[in-house]
């Protein structure tokens, strides 16, 4: 009985991997039309995308971003955000969870799944305010700054979990399994 739990456990988190690397390679695509639309692609760092910033971007930052994109390409940008970005929070999200249940156990499932659902929500609003911006009329300001404030947000929220995940993953190692 043990190991089909195991294996119970291990085939989610395969799929939920491959998943993951599915939408890594769709999200490349991506980045290949809009730097297509761009008119520099293969071109070292000729297009910075703004919800990949950790420190987040600028309004600036941003106006460049789309200027660069011209319509079609912000109309791609803000489909892609849409369909990929969209769904995409639900895979990365699904995976976090599923790891941090299974580094803590007996941890309560409403705290574990706390930090997920905001870094899922983030993402979510960063998607909507960076598709409005590509295919609206809406000033730059104050939603380029709204959006960045949520990158910045997914991704500490990110990097903290990330730590809560190998700081457990560490003491099972050296305490064994709880």
């Amino acid at each position: 009985m043990a190991g089909r739990s195991r294996l119970s456990l291990r085939l989610p988190l395969t799929v939920l991997l491959l998943l993951n690397l599915l939408f890594v390679l769709l999200f490349q695509l991506r980045n290949c039309g809009l730097e297509q639309y761009a008119g520099c692609l293969g071109q070292e760092q000729c297009l910075v995308l703004p919800d990949g910033q950790f420190n987040g971007y600028s309004s600036g930052e941003l106006q460049t971003f789309m200027a660069k994109l011209g319509e079609p390409g912000r109309r791609f940008y803000a489909w892609s955000e849409m369909t990929l970005d969209l769904l995409y929070p639900l895979i990365y999200g699904a995976l976090l969870l599923a790891l941090l249940r299974r580094v803590f156990p007996l941890a309560p499932w409403w705290p574990t799944a706390l930090p997920v659902l905001l870094i899922m929500g983030l993402d979510w609003t960063e998607n909507a305010v960076l598709t409005g911006l590509a295919v609206a009329t809406l000033p730059l300001q104050p939603f380029a700054d709204y959006a960045s404030l949520a990158t910045q947000g997914k991704f500490l929220l990110v990097a903290l979990v990330l730590l809560v995940l190998a700081g457990g993953w560490v003491r099972q190692r050296y305490r064994g399994k709880t």
